[in-house]
């Protein structure tokens, strides 16, 4: 059963925003789940049960984090499906299946079951791979193939089911680096999740690279942790949307065309509309962590959008204490995401839908 949540919202933080008309922030279900991935054509929602594995043996890694991958309608309404392990990346432009990974196992996911299930790891050395290898992968629908990065000691190799894509000098990536294709599978952007690395793109037509500047996907330093996604890619695909630090900029692939929108203190998960008008994006108020004082919890999450050509920023949704890791559209009128709580093995995370309001 969906829940409601009337917020009247206000301005609040370091940029400058409009108050916004009341909202209704809606609970999707009751289950305890995250990353919510709406398919490309709206009918379906990708999404990962999560919490504490039941399993006889008690331990704090995370391979005793439970991430199912299930599937449902916009209305919440869950789909019979196989139980499959994984977590997210991202639909085919198709809508017929998702990009499930974990463990450096892959597989294109959809209701019916998994398909093309391959590993990083086939007939590689696996104690000489893993330290090489991040877990992410991408699929490419036009040439039928996974694709993920690994490095070496002097570069990064662009690696695919069937051999080596390309290689570049110059470009450090580690284990918790990103892959996402631009809709038309033409570009590749791919970086670290850690703030402060460079956001790369490939173009595979021209077999270029380009190096956007610094990247902020997440304020969160263990955002990578559980797996969330983002998705920088406006549909035209030839523009992104991402952080820089206290900046949200929007380029080109190129890098050649550069703009910034708007200025917010811990800002992330830049993502913009369907049809290109808007960006919506996440803010944060970090706090000491209940029992680890060193440590910061990034809760105080609320919600925004601003126009792409630019405008007032407006906030959609009232300022939670749980934490956001994943920021989606919905539909052109409205978001999904998560909120996840201060408790261990994503205990208590929960899907919510916002419409946006009057444009």
């Amino acid at each position: 059963m969906r829940h409601q949540i009337a917020a009247c919202v206000l301005f609040i933080g370091s940029v400058g925003g409009a108050a916004a008309a009341q909202q209704h922030e809606t609970q999707l279900f009751e289950l305890n789940a995250y990353e919510p991935v709406p398919s490309p054509d709206g009918k379906l929602i990708a999404y990962v049960l999560t919490g504490r594995k039941v399993e006889m043996f008690a331990g704090l890694g995370r391979s005793h984090l439970q991430s199912d991958v299930r599937f449902c309608d916009p209305s919440g309404q869950a789909l019979q499906g196989s139980n499959i392990e994984g977590f997210l990346g991202e639909w085919l432009s198709n809508s017929s299946a998702v990009v499930g990974y974990r463990d450096w196992r892959f597989a294109l996911l959809s209701p019916s079951g998994s398909r093309e299930s391959d590993s990083m790891l086939r007939g590689r050395d696996m104690k000489t791979m893993l330290p090489r290898l991040p877990e992410r992968v991408a699929y490419l629908s036009k040439l039928g193939k996974f694709v993920w990065l690994e490095y070496t000691d002097t570069s990064t190799v662009l690696q695919t089911t069937a051999g080596p894509m390309a290689e570049f000098e110059g470009m450090p990536v580690r284990t918790s680096a990103v892959i996402v294709p631009s809709p038309d599978e033409r570009y590749l952007s791919m970086g670290e999740t850690d703030a402060g690395h460079s956001l790369w793109v490939y173009d595979t037509k021209e077999k270029t690279l380009a190096n956007l500047g610094s990247l902020t996907i997440h304020p969160d330093p263990g955002w990578d942790y559980f797996k969330p996604g983002w998705n920088p890619w406006f549909a035209d695909g030839k523009h992104l949307a991402f952080f820089s630090g206290t900046s949200l900029y929007i380029t080109s692939p190129n890098g050649k065309e550069r703009r910034e929108l708007l200025k917010a203190d811990h800002g992330g998960l830049a993502i913009p509309s369907p049809d290109g008008t808007l960006v919506a994006y996440a803010t944060f108020s970090p706090r000491p962590r209940n029992g680890r004082k060193d440590v910061d919890f990034w809760g105080g999450s609320s919600l925004w959008i601003a126009p792409s050509g630019g405008g007032v920023p407006r906030q959609v949704t009232n300022t939670s204490e749980d934490e956001t890791y994943d920021l989606r559209w919905l539909t052109r009128e409205s978001l999904i995401f998560d909120r996840i709580g201060e408790v261990i093995f994503n205990g208590h995370a929960r899907i919510w839908t916002v419409p946006i309001g009057n444009r």
